[in-house]
């Protein structure tokens, strides 16, 4: 990455990169620096991890970093930003969180760096985007001919991903309700499951949309995945465009023939 290409950039780091000086490298060099704050941060489940809330101490450096050496150093050197946040009390049981972030955003202040560390904790609901995409739709799977099928199809499923998404979040709050459906899906699955009842909770018709594409909906099978999440809200959507051509083609026949003709 070049200083002047005007990318704005927030990484984790991964590689413990040399410094100008060539003596010291990046992760000994921030944490040489003393803590400007903390941060309380919400670790979403994940595996087998249980959720928590995490206490971050915040420090961070600007450094000027050498090229790697894999291109045995040749190159500009890049002058970066670096935060680190990590956690001094760990539950037992718990892995220690620590993220050393490198930015061109500014960093001065312990506000500029909660900024910063906050957008990088918009991975998480990222990463669960790009799952629905291309796990839930099989959007690599496909074989379009032409750039514009391909935006086209992206767009569509990329509305279907959002909605599946917002649904996914509500539903991990056991007490949630449910937004982001339309009145007629959700007849439809008050029709198809009346166990539902008048206010379902999110979560509970997460898995009824899931049940509709092949989710067995058993009390020890967990919560559903992508996949079978894409099919249900398929067959919902396809349900739901045929009760709105059913009452237009009602409405179209209570019409007058001299209305009709003027459609």
């Amino acid at each position: 990455m070049h200083e002047d290409a005007g990318q704005r950039y927030v990484i984790r780091a991964s590689q413990d990169r040399l410094l100008s000086d060539s003596k010291t490298h990046l992760f000994k060099a921030v944490r040489k620096s003393s803590p400007i704050g903390v941060l309380e941060v919400h670790v979403p489940a994940k595996g087998g991890r249980k959720k928590r809330t995490a206490l971050l101490s915040i420090r961070h450096k600007t450094v000027r970093i050498k090229p790697p050496k894999s291109l045995d150093r040749k190159g500009s050197e890049l002058t970066v930003n670096v935060i680190e946040a990590y956690e001094h009390h760990v539950p037992n049981g718990c892995e220690s969180l620590r993220w050393v972030l490198l930015t061109n955003e500014p960093i001065t202040t312990i506000e500029e760096c909660i900024r910063v560390i906050r957008l990088y904790m918009k991975r998480w609901k990222i990463e669960e985007f790009h799952k629905a995409l291309k796990t839930g739709c099989r959007v690599e799977t496909h074989q379009f001919k032409t750039r514009k099928t391909l935006e086209t199809f992206l767009g569509l499923a990329s509305i279907i991903s959002v909605m599946l998404l917002n649904l996914w979040d509500n539903a991990r709050d056991a007490t949630a309700t449910v937004h982001g459906l339309t009145e007629i899906q959700l007849k439809i699955l008050h029709k198809q499951y009346p166990r539902l009842g008048k206010n379902p909770k999110a979560r509970d018709v997460l898995r009824a949309v899931a049940q509709m594409g092949g989710f067995m909906g058993r009390k020890s099978d967990g919560n559903p995945g992508w996949i079978t999440l894409w099919r249900g809200m398929q067959e919902l959507m396809l349900l739901e465009q045929g009760c709105l051509l059913s009452n237009f083609t009602l409405n179209l026949a209570s019409m007058s023939p001299e209305l009709v003709g003027t459609l």
